[in-house]
């Protein structure tokens, strides 16, 4: 299902030490020039994204894998046949 990638972030925060995220971030900005997580998601094209709009007015920005595709525990991704 959809997942708020606010949600991914907080996970990103929570879970990587900063020199991690530092370093992670240095890299991905560099392999796919991007300066937000959101572009990462969209340039990856592992995932499908949609924006919805919030009953207070606001964005949210949601993601998920796209069909077809599956992620292994050895962080390997999987074409998967229907």
């Amino acid at each position: 299902g959809w997942a708020l990638l606010a949600s991914a972030g907080l996970f990103i925060r929570q879970n990587l030490s900063e020199n991690q995220r530092i370093d992670e971030l240095a890299y991905l900005k560099r392999i796919y020039r991007c300066k937000t997580l959101k572009e990462v998601v969209v340039k990856s094209e592992y995932f499908e994204v949609c924006e919805d709009k919030t009953e207070k007015g606001g964005t949210r920005v949601l993601y998920r894998v796209k069909p077809g595709l599956e992620f292994s525990d050895q962080q390997s991704i999987n074409v998967v046949e229907s």
